[in-house]
C-alpha cells in the first residue's frame, strides 16, 4: 500500500484479487491476477483497478518515482516453488483509472 501524493491524492493497494481454495499448500499458483486499486477516500472505497499480472503471483509491492510514475515489484509464482521470477511494472493513473488497452 502506497499513499499518492499526485493530483489526484489517493492510495493505491495490490494483492492476488484471486485466490483458489482448492489449491494445495505445494500448489501456489491459485494466487493470481494480481491487481492494483485506487481510493480516493482514504480506503473507504476502491474507485478504480485494473489488473497487472492475470497469471500466478505472489508477494508485490508499490513504490512512486519521481514525476509520479507508478511502480510494481511482484514475482511470478511456479506449481513447483514459492518463487518465480521477480517482475516489474510501471505505469502512470491514466493506465490505472481508464480501461483502454494498452
Amino acid at each position: 500500500m502506497v499513499r499518492y501524493l499526485g493530483d489526484p491524492e489517493c492510495v493505491l493497494f495490490c494483492n492476488p484479487a484471486t485466490h483458489s481454495a482448492t489449491a494445495s499448500h505445494y500448489d501456489h499458483t491459485g494466487r493470481r491476477n494480481l491487481t492494483v486499486r485506487l481510493s480516493t477516500d482514504d480506503c473507504h472505497t476502491w474507485s478504480a483497478s485494473r489488473t497487472v499480472c492475470d497469471g500466478p503471483a505472489g508477494y508485490s509491492a508499490l513504490a512512486i518515482a519521481p514525476g509520479g510514475t507508478i511502480l510494481c515489484a511482484y514475482e511470478t509464482l511456479t506449481p513447483e516453488s514459492y518463487t518465480g521470477t521477480i517482475m516489474l511494472a510501471r505505469f502512470g493513473l491514466d493506465w490505472l483509472t481508464t480501461q483502454a488497452e494498452y
